[in-house]
């Protein structure tokens, strides 16, 4: 959907862009995955590809890292901290130490392990999990609320439409909430609060789906929600790449000479209500105030590229981004986390999450809600919790021959 911002902006940006990138390769295995890339500096190279494995030969290099490690191990990452990273060393060394804190961190390990062991399961079939032996339950109902321009721009995959085939396929019962495509967030978070409302009334057990823009959306909607005190059965959201934040891209969106070819090649003369809505001021002042329900499973599922791992449609956002460090093309990777909830972060993925098997990916996540929610996890410390809510630690249980885990720390907003 920012792809044609990001050319608009490209003119503009071009002086921020020039210059010589460095492009070290690297071949490392990370965390299970095999990555074959390019990164910006030799310190992120070492990194990934001898300080994770264990392998320490440069005592200058080793002594840095152990100094992040330290600070990061003190308190969760903060965008200053990582800007500061960023523009001291690189931004993907500071991408890489992002994605190690959040495979790390007490509150993700469990679910990572159960999405992946779901994504393998339904990629095992020749049909890619069109037909898979275990049925989705039927007390369950998928709301999906699309992305930016999903009806007239259907191949961004906005809409949702071969995970929810997928889903269909396996007995599950699926929706498309029908919002306004190029609306104000706030606007189409009345519809959402509005529709989570109804279906209260006539289902047991709803997982809310969401992507990009679509993610304020959810969190002001749960949060309207919250404060009005109605019922509802929402159990839980998966929040895919939300802009919760707003992006820097939507600020300079609105600026000459970047206003004027997005008018025209983008939303074709219409509003610029989306747009403004996702300026980082109004995001930021939204985001302050949410408050969701503290019985909603929150999971984010997020990408985190390095540089030689850009899409082209991602790549100047990216460059425009990275001296404020680890983003994904059109906003910061913290900015897509909400306090308090869990995380599954994939190397390697931009914003526009550019995979052939995204689908199947959507598909697992599904499944790994339901592990959660069988398994009695709900009860997380929710963003926008006053720390006095702040459940006690809880086990995250997980299958049948898998190990349980417990959930030593919970932070919120």
């Amino acid at each position: 959907m920012f792809r044609v911002i990001g050319v608009a902006l490209l003119v503009s940006a071009l002086p921020a862009c020039v210059g010589s990138i460095p492009r070290i390769p690297i071949r490392a295995e990370l965390n299970g995955q095999e990555v074959v890339t390019t990164v910006d500096s030799e310190i992120a190279a070492y990194y990934a590809t001898n300080y994770l494995s264990g392998r320490r030969s440069r005592p200058e290099l080793d002594q840095i890292i152990d100094v992040a490690h330290r600070q990061l191990r003190e308190k969760p990452p903060t965008r200053s901290a990582l800007a500061s990273l960023s523009r001291d060393y690189s931004t993907d060394f500071a991408a890489l130490l992002l994605w190690r804190a959040l495979a790390t961190d007490p509150n993700n390990p469990v679910v990572s392990k159960i999405f992946a062991r779901e994504f393998d399961r339904i990629m095992k079939r020749p049909d890619s999990g069109a037909a898979i032996e275990r049925r989705f339950p039927r007390d369950y109902l998928i709301l999906f609320v699309p992305g930016w321009f999903y009806q007239s721009q259907p191949q961004t995959g906005a809409d949702f439409a071969k995970p929810r085939a997928v889903l269909r396929a396996v007995g599950a019962r699926t929706v498309l909430l029908n919002i306004d495509e190029n609306g104000s967030v706030e606007s189409n978070a009345e519809r959402i609060a509005n529709a989570i409302v109804e279906l209260g009334r006539a289902e047991k057990n709803v997982i809310l789906v969401s992507a990009s823009k679509a993610g304020p959306e959810v969190a002001l909607a749960l949060s309207t929600v919250r404060r009005s005190a109605k019922s509802h059965s929402v159990k839980a959201w998966v929040n895919i790449g939300g802009v919760l934040h707003g992006s820097v891209l939507a600020d300079k969106a609105l600026g000459w000479p970047a206003r004027w070819y997005v008018k025209l090649f983008l939303i074709g003369g219409g509003s610029f209500d989306g747009i403004e809505s996702l300026t980082t001021a109004r995001s930021v002042a939204r985001a302050k105030v949410t408050s969701l329900p503290p019985e909603v499973l929150v999971i984010n599922y997020v990408g985190i590229p390095l540089s030689g791992q850009v899409s082209d449609g991602a790549r100047t956002g990216y460059w425009l981004l990275s001296s404020e460090g680890p983003n994904d093309g059109l906003t910061q990777i913290l900015d897509e986390i909400l306090p308090g909830s869990v995380t599954i972060a994939e190397l390697g993925l931009d914003h526009f999450f550019d995979h052939p098997n995204i689908h199947i990916k959507t598909v697992a996540l599904a499944w790994t809600v339901i592990d959660f929610v069988a398994n009695s996890v709900a009860g997380v410390a929710q963003p926008g919790a006053p720390p006095d809510s702040v459940p006690p630690p809880i086990k995250w249980t997980l299958p049948p021959n898998d190990k349980e885990v417990s959930n030593e720390r919970c932070q919120t907003l």
